[in-house]
């Protein structure tokens, strides 16, 4: 019960907080199976991805994802809240958001997670994706 009331808190808070542009969408391209440091952001958190590429599409022009961040276009909430919260790993508390194709958010199914305790964040579509919270790449 602590367990569910924990993740809906959770679930209502990165609700709320993802507030700046809800109005875009995501196209990812070229993933592989290995997966690396997404192009660096100025924050303190570190995106590992197996996508080649991450555009942000706004109304008005598209964006590589990292651009969209470091310009606060979007947050990383604010992807998590149009992705949708899934589960919770057996970690600790490592979220994760699984995109599948239902709607035109984006181009193909994916999953985000949030490694509890790091700075990680991991975006990709290899059946080991929540897997990647754990060591370095």
């Amino acid at each position: 019960m602590k367990k569910t009331l924990f993740t809906i808190l959770i679930s209502s808070l990165l609700f709320m907080s993802g507030c700046s542009n809800n109005d875009f969408t995501l196209t990812l391209d070229q993933a592989g199976e290995e997966y690396y440091i997404y192009n660096g952001t100025s924050s303190s958190v570190v995106i590992y991805t197996n996508f080649g590429e991450i555009k942000v599409n706004f109304e008005d022009e598209t964006i590589d994802l990292s651009e969209a961040l470091d310009k606060n276009k979007i947050t990383l909430l604010d992807i998590m809240n149009k992705v949708g919260y899934s589960t919770e790993l057996n970690d600790g508390g490592s979220l994760v958001y699984q995109y599948e194709k239902d709607d035109d958010f984006a181009n193909v199914e994916f999953t985000i997670v949030d490694c509890h305790g790091t700075d990680r964040i991991v975006i990709g579509n290899t059946p080991d994706v929540a897997d990647r919270c754990r060591g370095d790449y």
